[in-house]
């Protein structure tokens, strides 16, 4: 194989290995998303609960 075969090869390998990293990462960061907006909603819903129960004092 030529040189320039070799190193375009190479080229596209760390292309698409950068593209997998980066939809990785990108996953990642959506799960985080979704565990903070659940943990939000987790929040709120104690929030109101512990308001309804204050006001029955």
């Amino acid at each position: 194989m030529a040189p320039e075969r070799i190193f375009l090869s190479h080229l596209q390998t760390t292309q698409s290995n950068l593209k997998t990293l980066t939809d990785f990462d990108k996953g990642k960061q959506d799960g985080l998303h979704k565990e903070t907006i659940n943990l939000g909603a987790q929040v709120e819903a104690e929030n109101k609960k512990g308001d309804l129960l204050s006001k029955d004092d």
